[in-house]
C-alpha cells in the first residue's frame, strides 16, 4: 500500500510526483521574515493545473532564504503543505505569507542538526596512508558545515582526470553536470580550460612530493622500456624507479615518458637517462 497522501483530483498526464510541489514566491528577505508572525494560514491546495509548468520545480521564483537548506522539498500532509527537517524529519507547515521565521526557529533548535554538525568537525576525511608511505596525503574533504568548496572540487577532478586519462572536455558534458547539480546543489560548472590547467597544477604538484620523497631514498632502481608507436611510428622509452620508502614499503613510479628519436643506441639511450635523472636531482 502506498504511503503517499491520497488526493481528491489527480488532472490527466500529470504525474504524482507533481501533488508535492507547491509554488511559493520567497523574495523575503531576512528582515521582514523575522517581522511576520508564524501563526499565519496555510497555502491555498487548490493549485491550478496551468500553474505546475515543471513537476520538478517546486518553487516558481528560486528561494533566497537559506533556511531551505536545512529542509526536504514541500509534500501535502492531511490536505496541508508542509517541508520535513533534513535532521528529526518533524513537519512543519508552509505559510501562506511565505515566512520562513518558523523554520528558522526550528532549525537553531534542533538537536539532531547540532549533533550532525559536531561529528561533521570530529571526523578525519584524510586516507590513514598515502601511496608515498605517509598520512599526509594533502586530500581534504570538499564539504564544510553544509557547503561545498568549489576550488577542492576541481582539485579533486584534476586528479581524477588525470589518474584515469579521462579528457578534459568530460567536464563540459551535460551528463556530468547533472549527476553533480544533484548531488551538490551548490556545483557550478567548469570548463576545459580551467580543468586542464588545475590537471597540470596537480602534475607539478605531485612533482615536487616526488622530488622530496627521492632526495630521502638511499637506493633507486631503474628500469626502461622503448618501443615504437606504429601508427605514430615514434619512438618512446620511459623510465621507472622502484625503492623502498621511509616506511620500507615498495615503491613504483614512473619518473619519464619521454621521446626517443633514432638511432637508439647504447650511448644515446644513456644520455637521456641522464637528462632524466638530472630533472628529478638523483643523478648523484
Amino acid at each position: 500500500m502506498s504511503s503517499e497522501p491520497q488526493s481528491s483530483s489527480i488532472p490527466v498526464g500529470v504525474s504524482r510526483v507533481e501533488e508535492l510541489f507547491v509554488n511559493v514566491d520567497d523574495n523575503l528577505n531576512e528582515e521582514d521574515e523575522c517581522n511576520v508572525e508564524a501563526s499565519e494560514p496555510l497555502l491555498d491546495t487548490t493549485t491550478k493545473e496551468a500553474e505546475v509548468e515543471n513537476p520538478f520545480q517546486v518553487f516558481k521564483k528560486p528561494r533566497r532564504s537559506k533556511v531551505w537548506d536545512d529542509f526536504l522539498e514541500p509534500e501535502l500532509i492531511n490536505k496541508q503543505w508542509k517541508v520535513r527537517c533534513k535532521y528529526c524529519n518533524q513537519p512543519l507547515s508552509v505559510l501562506k505569507s511565505k515566512s520562513t521565521s518558523h523554520l528558522k526557529r526550528h532549525i537553531d533548535g534542533c538537536i539532531k542538526k547540532l549533533r550532525f554538525l559536531k561529528q561533521q568537525q570530529a571526523l578525519n576525511f584524510l586516507p590513514s596512508e598515502s601511496s608515498t608511505g605517509t598520512d599526509q596525503s594533502g586530500f581534504v574533504s570538499a564539504l564544510h558545515v553544509g557547503k561545498v568548496d568549489m576550488l577542492k572540487m576541481r582539485e579533486a577532478m584534476a586528479y581524477w582526470i588525470t589518474m584515469h586519462e579521462h579528457p578534459f572536455s568530460i567536464v563540459e558534458e551535460e551528463g556530468f553536470n547533472l549527476m553533480m547539480k544533484r548531488g551538490m546543489p551548490q556545483w557550478t560548472s567548469v570548463s576545459r580550460v580551467t580543468i586542464r590547467s588545475d590537471s597540470f597544477k596537480v602534475y607539478e604538484f605531485e612533482k615536487l612530493k616526488l622530488k622530496a620523497l627521492l632526495k630521502k631514498v638511499d637506493r633507486i632502481i631503474l628500469t626502461t622500456d622503448l618501443w615504437k608507436s606504429k601508427p605514430q611510428k615514434i619512438e618512446y622509452m620511459v623510465l621507472t624507479a622502484h625503492f623502498l620508502d621511509l616506511d620500507w614499503k615498495f615503491q613504483k613510479r614512473v619518473l619519464n615518458f619521454v621521446h626517443l628519436p633514432p638511432p637508439r643506441k647504447g650511448a644515446n639511450i644513456a644520455d637521456c637517462i641522464l637528462k632524466c635523472l638530472k630533472e628529478w636531482e638523483i643523478e648523484d
